[in-house]
């Protein structure tokens, strides 16, 4: 006998809803066009403010960070690695042609961020510029550690779509210098308060981070399924990791 309730979900299966298809045509361009913005503030950022620190070590360009350009500069090249490689981790296609391109760029992207906030810490604790800006450093350096290390944990753990949305959490924060430096030159500073520095600090990592709390996250795939199947309606959780499975080991 034939089950009624395969029979009702037959004919929809294969068909699109127009207006549904309409809907994520809509959010793959608005996510595209973000995401080109993003690549040309980072671009920026890393020409303009981050490579000249790299091509001229000296004292009149480091400033009062002359006596510790090390740390400095071990800040600047593991933020910079996290920066570059970061957008690797969100390339689906990447994912789906070479998972060893993917895995190994996560684990660039992870061993970016250690560098990077271990240079963070120390000079967050050297500022010069009063404990209300050391403490918004150090907390970026925490927040930062803390959402790479729980997408590493994640994925360690097999838990597939965790691992994403904490990638993400991850790099908006990793994106934080470049906030910071673009809502500076947007002239800002003087309506922050006491602390300007610290309050900027603060706003460019929590206000992304919240809105990727959100902003609802696109989903992947042509479109082309776009009703649920029987299998699929059943309640599903992510498997345990198998040896060799997760993308970042």
């Amino acid at each position: 006998m034939r089950n009624r309730s395969a029979d009702k979900l037959e004919p929809c299966c294969g068909s699109r809803n127009p207006g549904t298809t309409r809907s994520r045509f809509v959010w793959r361009a608005v996510s595209f066009l973000v995401a080109a913005c993003l690549v040309v503030l980072g671009a920026r950022y890393l020409i303009n403010d981050a490579i000249p620190f790299l091509t001229d070590i000296s004292s009149g360009k480091f400033g009062r960070f002359w006596p510790r350009r090390v740390w400095l500069l071990t800040h600047i090249a593991g933020s910079g690695l996290a920066l570059l490689v970061g957008p690797f981790q969100f390339w689906s296609g990447l994912r789906r042609r070479s998972m060893l391109v993917h895995r190994w760029s996560g684990r660039l992207y992870v061993v970016g961020v250690l560098i990077g906030g271990s240079a963070a810490f120390y000079l967050a604790s050297h500022a010069g510029q009063g404990a209300t800006f050391g403490i918004s450093l150090g907390t970026l350096g925490v927040v930062w550690w803390t959402t790479t290390g729980m997408a590493y944990v994640a994925i360690r753990l097999g838990h597939v779509s965790q691992h994403k949305e904490w990638v993400l959490r991850s790099y908006v924060v990793t994106f934080t210098f470049v906030t910071t430096r673009t809502l500076a030159e947007l002239g800002i500073l003087p309506s922050l308060g006491r602390d300007p520095f610290a309050t900027l600090v603060w706003l460019s990592w929590s206000m992304p981070l919240l809105a990727t709390e959100v902003i609802p996250a696109g989903t992947e795939g042509d479109g082309s399924q776009m009703v649920l199947s029987s299998a699929q309606l059943e309640p599903t959780r992510d498997l345990p990791a198998r040896r060799g499975s997760s993308p970042m080991r």
